[in-house]
């Protein structure tokens, strides 16, 4: 199978980080900055949002690539920890040179690390930021110790290369958008105690992609803080969704097509509650939409950029999809399903371009039709929810 990717968002928690925002232009480290500044405004509904003690800005940083008002100072240790990917000095051109991408250049890596936590560690979400040229980036668990660790940029392509983990891995976390901010936590009873497990020094694959449209050279970076949740309080585990569409595609120029999953083949491992679904696409996608049993909306969306993550809470309110106004829409409410259920989900693809599409990781040369998100189990081992077409 043709490894995957380039999606979406799943906000589950992985893990104790690396370096934090690296040093200013000019010399010094992170430390050298007033990350947290107690005179300084920090809003959640800015238009960088800051969450005080777990996602502030790196105030004072002039790192002399664009950009820099996306840095995350690390979370205030007693909160969280921070996952970092990126150069780890500025000035070192030596640590820049491996993460600068070009213009018209568009770029699908990995990074392979190992996290350094001593101890297991329980999550309930995490607030991530992207430089500017973001696509994406996913973060997968993956099994092979082998795997060489923390030497930067290892992979570069559109297929099972630029997605380590995606085969034989566990989706862990990620994001579309540039900036995602995410507490599995909520204010009603059946949202409280949702956390992640955090095995100690397990390996990661921090799978990026990135595509340069502008006319200067862009750095590559990835800043995700994540939020600890006590042991004690955790009585219900995230678990991955990932459904994986038009593996096989093969879309000629200039063609419309939809592509669907098979009605009944997509059913969930055990009675479960949904979280989360987010689609995610391409360029040439229209339109994606999921429904359960063949007629129950679950969501619809018209933007493959930045994709709507569709939350089922009793406090959420989520619009009615329009079709004809192109406004994307979902299920209201708790979403909880049993092994009865059938989930499906399809893609309106027109392709505009000269070039036949296959699944692939390029935005704009390929395409895929992919759901991700997680449910809640309290069993600790539950599997993952995968479905493939």
């Amino acid at each position: 199978m043709n490894a995957l990717l380039a999606q979406s968002a799943f906000f589950s928690a992985v893990l104790i980080g690396l370096a934090g925002c690296g040093s200013s232009k000019g010399g010094g480290s992170p430390d050298d900055h007033d990350t947290h500044a107690a005179d300084a405004a920090c809003d959640p509904n800015g238009d960088i949002p800051c969450f005080k003690g777990l996602a502030e800005p790196c105030r004072g940083l002039s790192s002399g690539f664009k950009g820099d008002e996306y840095c995350l100072a690390p979370p205030d240790p007693d909160l969280g920890f921070q996952v970092h990917t990126g150069p780890n000095d500025y000035d070192d051109p030596s640590e820049t040179d491996r993460y600068i991408m070009q213009p018209g250049e568009e770029t699908n890596w990995a990074e392979v690390t190992r996290m350094p936590n001593e101890a297991t560690v329980y999550t309930r979400g995490y607030h991530s930021s992207m430089r500017p040229g973001s696509h994406h980036f996913i973060m997968y668990g993956v099994e092979n110790s082998s795997l060489p660790t923390d030497t930067g940029p290892q992979q570069n392509g559109d297929g099972a290369e630029s997605a380590v983990g995606a085969v034989g891995g566990t989706f862990l976390a990620g994001a579309t958008k540039a900036i995602q901010n995410v507490d599995t936590q909520g204010p009603n009873p059946e949202d409280q105690g949702i956390g992640s497990e955090v095995p100690p020094h397990r390996p990661v694959a921090m799978n990026l992609h990135f595509i340069n449209t502008g006319d200067e050279p862009l750095l590559q970076e990835l800043w995700v803080n994540f939020i600890y949740i006590d042991e004690s309080k955790v009585t219900q585990f995230v678990k991955p969704i990932e459904w994986l569409g038009g593996l096989s595609m093969s879309i000629p120029p200039q063609a419309h097509t939809i592509l669907k999953s098979p009605a009944a083949s997509c059913k969930p491992p055990a009675d479960v509650r949904v979280g989360m679904l987010i689609g995610h696409v391409h360029a040439s996608t229209v339109r994606i939409t999921s429904t359960m049993n063949g007629s129950e909306q679950l969501f619809e969306d018209y933007d493959w950029h930045e994709p709507t993550d569709w939350r089922y809470r009793r406090d959420v309110q989520n619009p009615a999809a329009d079709a004809a106004a192109k406004k994307g829409g979902a299920f209201n409410g708790l979403l909880e399903v049993t092994k009865a259920d059938t989930f499906q989900w399809e893609c309106e693809v027109q392709n505009n371009s000269d070039v036949t599409l296959h699944f692939g990781n390029h935005v704009y040369t390929a395409e895929m039709c992919n759901v991700f998100g997680y449910y809640f189990s309290p069993n600790r081992n539950a599997p993952n929810w995968n479905c493939y077409f």
